[in-house]
């Protein structure tokens, strides 16, 4: 997990663990934390964005090794170390894919909870 991935998955669990333990800090900082929600929410859509492109082009590439000739045996070597490098990008960005989502239902969680807080103590 790259180091842009790993701020942003902390500053979400930051704020898990703050809702979870300290609520009352939550509804005095209320329209602070919708803020941060908010923009932990675009950044996480803009990683996605970025990273989905970045998978698209290393699946792009996987399809031209298979499909590449391998009638000899250095072609063969060639395409077999190629495509290893290729399945290792492809499972790194699937992992961090993956994790970006869990991020996201978790930023789901939390705005529904400000949201209640909002309705039940009349803070807008």
């Amino acid at each position: 997990m790259n180091k842009e991935l790993r701020k942003m998955r902390d500053e979400v669990n930051k704020y898990v663990v703050l809702f979870a333990e300290h609520p009352e800090k939550v509804k005095d900082n209320f329209k602070d934390i919708v803020l941060d929600v908010n923009s932990l929410r675009d950044m996480l859509s803009s990683y996605l964005d970025k990273t989905c492109k970045i998978f698209q082009v290393w699946c792009d590439t996987s399809v031209e090794i298979f499909n590449s000739n391998d009638n000899n045996i250095f072609l063969r070597l060639k395409k077999a170390i190629s495509m290893v490098v290729v399945n290792h990008y492809l499972n790194k960005l699937s992992y961090e894919m993956s994790v970006v989502g869990i991020l996201e239902e978790n930023l789901n969680v939390l705005s529904k909870r400000l949201e209640q807080i909002s309705v039940l103590t009349h803070i807008s």
